[in-house]
């Protein structure tokens, strides 16, 4: 027994040893302020935000919660709101993107049943009980830093891509802000270069993956006879 062992960890690290990978990752990140002309919810629970630059479209729970507070009473006591884009480009010219919308609500013209419900139903944190981090976040975006009892404060997120519409101008005609609201977008371009070997033998770089992961499956499998006794004049396990 200890001899299949043993040869099971040979085996192992023989598989291990014969394919050496080098992956090298590089990211080059800017940043800049843009415009965001449109933004509207679909009924299947769509977000599509137009900049001057790109269409992007989101989902997640967090876009139906946006929409929800949005429509509420509770949304004509926003102050201010700071909205990120994030663009992610690969070196197969794959682009998705992630936003965040921070949303600072004044509460001092809402009632108090309605300054709970901000908490209870729509999951803002009042600003003066918030983390320092999110203090701090408070007012490097929107310049506040007192008072902070009277603001409520919420992130929402959203994962999405980016899409090019033939009716993007149709769209921009009908629903374009009157008064663009700015985002800080930043954009992230990652090259990966990768590289596999496989002890020389020119196979394909799939292989050594699938011998790894397959091996425990099919080494027990071959040596099940090596578990049991040998019987008569014939053996079937090859390592005793």
């Amino acid at each position: 027994m200890k001899k299949l062992l043993s040869f099971i960890m040979l085996c192992s690290l023989f598989c291990l040893s014969a394919c050496t990978v080098d992956k090298n990752t590089e990211s080059d990140v800017t940043s800049s302020k843009e415009p965001i002309q449109m933004f509207m919810f679909s009924q299947d629970g769509r977000l599509f935000v137009f900049t001057d630059k790109e269409s992007f479209e989101f989902k997640g729970q967090d876009v139906s919660n946006l929409s929800t507070f949005l429509n509420s009473p509770h949304a004509k006591s926003i102050e201010k709101v700071s909205p990120k884009l994030y663009i992610y480009l690969n070196e197969e010219k794959k682009q998705w993107a992630s936003s965040y919308l921070k949303v600072l609500v004044k509460a001092d013209k809402l009632t108090k049943k309605q300054q709970d419900e901000l908490v209870s139903q729509f999951n803002f944190t009042q600003a003066s009980q918030a983390k320092d981090k999110v203090k701090q976040g408070i007012k490097e975006d929107f310049g506040i830093s007192s008072q902070l009892d009277v603001f409520y404060i919420k992130t929402y997120k959203a994962d999405g891509i980016i899409q090019e519409y033939k009716n993007r101008d149709e769209l921009l005609a009908k629903y374009k802000l009157t008064k663009p609201i700015m985002a800080t977008v930043y954009r992230t371009t990652y090259t990966t270069s990768k590289s596999y070997s496989l002890s020389d033998t020119g196979e394909n770089i799939l292989t050594a993956p699938l011998i790894i992961l397959t091996a425990p499956l099919w080494i027990p499998v071959a040596m099940i006879g090596c578990l049991n006794e040998r019987s008569g004049f014939i053996d079937l396990c090859p390592f005793r």
